[in-house]
């Protein structure tokens, strides 16, 4: 009975700091940031490709700007396990999944609309990795 109280009282405590976590990354995500390096099934993308792509995330809405084709959605994080789900834009049926972290002003994604959520940050089959930066 003991132990189940201090368990208790650890979560009521610890709680508001997990809820926190999230809604400090989350607020790091927002702004529009560009693709500073990245690559795509293992490959390097192209330079005119970085150039022009930006990546906006505002709540919980996510925009992709630069392409033939600029999708809007939602996006949701997990902070404790530093996932994220990007919810597949109109017309479309797949979902990205995948990891974040934050180094300083740096934002490194590992993105795959496979089955199974990287593991790492580490790009090959089936998974694009960018490095972003604010834009100023």
């Amino acid at each position: 009975m003991r132990r189940t109280f201090v368990c208790v009282a650890l979560l009521m405590v610890a709680g508001p700091v997990l809820a926190d976590d999230g809604a400090a990354d989350l607020k790091k995500f927002a702004g529009t940031w560009k693709v500073k390096d990245g690559s795509s099934e293992g490959l390097p993308i192209p330079e005119e490709a970085r150039k022009v792509a930006r990546l906006q995330f505002d709540g919980n809405r996510f925009a992709f700007k630069g392409g033939p084709a600029e999708p809007v959605t939602t996006f949701t994080i997990d902070a404790a396990t530093q996932t994220i789900e990007i919810a597949p834009p109109k017309g479309e049926t797949k979902s990205l999944r995948g990891r974040y972290k934050f180094d300083r002003s740096t934002l490194t994604l590992c993105l795959t609309d496979g089955n199974k959520l990287p593991e790492t940050l580490k790009g090959g089959k089936d998974r694009m990795v960018l490095v972003l930066e604010r834009d100023q």
